[in-house]
Parts: structure tokens; sequence; C-alpha cells
């Protein structure tokens, strides 16, 4: 009986030993970013692998992340675009993944528009023989530096 009790013993204590907890940790592929094409629908694929279960978030309302969670192993992301980037301008998103303590920034960057426009509100504007002001109207997706209005008095 007691030979019973010293080998319950060592198997409790062989057990509690044996029982180490897996740190978190992430093996990244792709670490210096993801970029995406500018169109609205446009899909990237990211993926990593994971120590422990893992949860992925971004916060830009123009980006959609699935899964937003999972297990340890190999996991993929689907990055898909919700609009498109009519700017002339790339624009960029943080994608954080976490596992327990560790945490991961991966940028998310999708690119610039590629053709800036300037569309008048109007099709036709008339003025008066005698003159006066003028006011166009216009959208564009350029920034103020990268156009410029120019008007001749000979016109």
């Amino acid at each position: 009986m007691k030979s019973f009790f010293l080998f319950l013993l060592c198997f409790f204590l062989v057990a509690a030993c044996s029982d180490k907890e897996i740190e978190p940790s992430f093996a990244i592929e792709n670490s210096s970013g993801v970029v995406i094409n500018p169109e609205v629908g446009s899909t990237t694929i990211f993926s990593f692998t994971s120590a422990r279960e893992w949860k992925a978030s971004c916060s830009a309302d123009w980006l959609s992340v699935s899964p937003l969670s999972g297990e340890s192993g190999k996991a993929t992301l689907t990055i898909t675009t919700k609009s498109e980037n009519s700017t002339t301008v790339d624009r960029s998103a943080t994608l954080v993944l976490s596992s327990g303590t560790v945490r991961k920034e991966i940028t998310l960057m999708q690119e610039a528009g590629e053709i800036g426009f300037i569309e008048p509100d109007l099709t036709e504007y008339r003025m008066p023989v005698e003159g006066g002001v003028l006011q166009i109207g216009f959208s564009t997706n350029m920034g103020n530096d990268e156009f410029q209005i120019e008007s001749s008095p000979n016109v």
C-alpha cells in the first residue's frame, strides 16, 4: 500500500511538472506590410502562424478582416476593401494581432487611385456681357497642391 501511495505521488509530481504553458508567439510570413489594390472589393490574403489562440482587429472603416479570431497553428486572414481609394494618395491602416500578452502590428496600405480627376458641377457657365464674378464649382480627388487653376483675361 505504501508503494502505491509513493507511485501516486510520483505520478502527480511528474504530471504537474510537464504541464508547462505554451508562450504566445507569432511567425509572420510578410511582416513588412500588405499592399491592397485601390478598387472597392479588392482582396488580399495574409498568413501567419500562432503558438496559441489569437485575435485580429483593424479600426479602418474602409477594410474588413475575416476571421477575427482563431486557434493555434497556421492561420489565413482575408482582407477586403469596403471602399475605393479614389484619392491620388496611398492610405494605410494597422492590423493588430494579439495572443495573450503578445501584440503584433502589421501595416495595411491601399494604393492610390491611378487617375486624378476634376469634374465641374455644371457643363456650361454663362457670363453677362458687362462681366462680373463667375463661381465655378467642381469635385476632385486631388489635393490642393496637385492642381492649379488659371484664367486668361482674353477668353
